[in-house]
């Protein structure tokens, strides 16, 4: 009873960070091109909004895919912020499993309706998916080799294994389709990519996954890369200074064409990550 209490409020904790992230990131992205912004409230009132509106179901579609792909989607993230918050070692199958679930439930809902804006997102993410998680894994297979077991510990690794730690954070950008990897939901190109014909609480669910996986992803490259602090101020605190980074450098750069995201991937951050591998395995 006790632990689901506390895997709820860690639950509200990381939807709260979703959206005031999202706040936060809009406020500085506007304050950068000498805007002065939205609230940073404003996404706790455009979800308070959403859940007002009408679900609207496209007459070609998958209802039931359509209806849960963002919810299961939101649960694989809130899993892997939970296990890598409490647990004091983490199965590396496991987080791996969880991180590619969350992917596999965004083009689910990409191909849920027959809409070609929806499909080309799908399509998009699954290139971005196939370039940018390979040096996420191979990042998190460098620190299972430096710690000799498959159940990996947190620590501050980012010294030992610095190329593993610097394709991981590059990777984060693409896992999370920020720009210059926005290419899934690419407003000027496919309106709004997989989400396109989402409405109401579902459109809300689909902002909250979107902005939940910063915190997430950045919350598993400081507990195995940073080491994870006692105090849960600092580690937040850690969580937005580093989301804080990843504001800067969306708001300097411009998007990438997706060949240019895959020859990204796998002739730099894939490159880095193996090096480490190969450093972590030697005696």
């Amino acid at each position: 009873m006790h632990i689901m209490f506390g895997q709820i409020i860690l639950g509200l904790i990381a939807f709260a960070l979703a959206m005031l992230y999202e706040g936060i990131d809009r406020k500085i992205h506007a304050r950068m091109q000498n805007r002065r912004g939205p609230s940073i409230f404003q996404p706790f009132f455009d979800f308070a909004k959403l859940i007002k509106k009408e679900i609207i179901i496209p007459r070609w579609s998958n209802k039931n895919l359509l209806l849960l792909s963002p919810i299961f989607a939101i649960a694989a993230l809130l899993l892997i912020f939970t296990i890598v918050l409490t647990q004091e070692s983490v199965n590396i199958i496991i987080l791996v499993y969880f991180l590619l679930l969350s992917a596999a439930f965004t083009i689910i809902m990409g191909f849920s309706v027959i809409s070609p804006f929806m499909s080309i997102g799908a399509i998009r993410e699954i290139l971005l998916v196939v370039s940018c998680e390979i040096p996420i894994i191979l990042s998190l297979i460098a620190v299972a080799v430096k710690q000799s077991s498959l159940y990996i510990q947190p620590g501050v690794f980012i010294l030992a294994l610095p190329f593993s730690g610097l394709a991981f954070l590059l990777s984060i950008l693409g896992k999370s389709s920020r720009t210059p990897f926005d290419i899934p939901e690419a407003e000027t190109e496919i309106v709004a990519g997989y989400a396109t014909e989402l409405s109401g609480i579902l459109l809300g669910f689909a902002r909250i996954f979107s902005n939940l996986k910063i915190p997430v992803l950045i919350s598993v490259f400081v507990t195995f890369f940073l080491g994870r602090p006692d105090s849960m101020l600092i580690y937040i605190s850690e969580i937005f200074f580093l989301s804080f980074v990843v504001t800067i450098i969306r708001t300097i750069t411009a998007r990438l064409r997706i060949d240019q995201a895959l020859k990204f991937f796998i002739f730099i951050a894939i490159p880095l990550a193996m090096i480490d591998v190969i450093r972590a395995s030697m005696p």
